[in-house]
């Protein structure tokens, strides 16, 4: 807890000295740059707390999942820049969704492969390293 506490802290200070930069130094901007960087090291603690639960399959197949889509969506945007006029609006709207849903798609399917093909052991109280020993005398006849 105190690591994750410290990862905040530095990533506020971080987000300080980054917005201390900006041109027109501000004495509000590392404000701003303190609560960035809060939010940011906030929202990744929050991320691993939520990966902690999750099974490897799960974990390996969603982020092999999400590479493919992306791949796809790069395929799909170089492919359609040939071939279509890129400076349409509907071309952009277009490639947001391709943007959006493939690596979305990939994610989940990858996810559900990984979730299938290596299923998390189960974690009741059979599954302990070391079994606690109970005393015979304890266990009713």
């Amino acid at each position: 807890m105190v690591s994750r506490a410290i990862f905040v802290l530095l990533s506020a200070l971080a987000g300080m000295v980054l917005f201390l930069r900006a041109e027109p130094a501000n004495e509000s901007y590392w404000l701003y740059g303190v609560g960035i960087g809060v939010l940011t090291g906030g929202l990744i603690v929050a991320g691993e707390y939520a990966l902690r639960n999750l099974s490897f399959g799960i974990i390996v197949g969603g982020t092999g999942g999400l590479a493919v889509g992306l791949l796809l969506t790069g395929l799909v945007e170089w492919v359609g820049g040939e071939i279509f006029d890129v400076q349409t609006f509907l071309f952009h709207i277009g490639g947001l969704v391709f943007l959006l849903g493939l690596p979305y798609l990939g994610l989940v399917l990858g996810a559900r492969f990984g979730k299938e093909k290596f299923p998390a052991q189960n974690r009741s109280s059979s599954n302990y390293l070391v079994r606690p020993s109970v005393p015979k005398c304890w266990i009713p006849a």
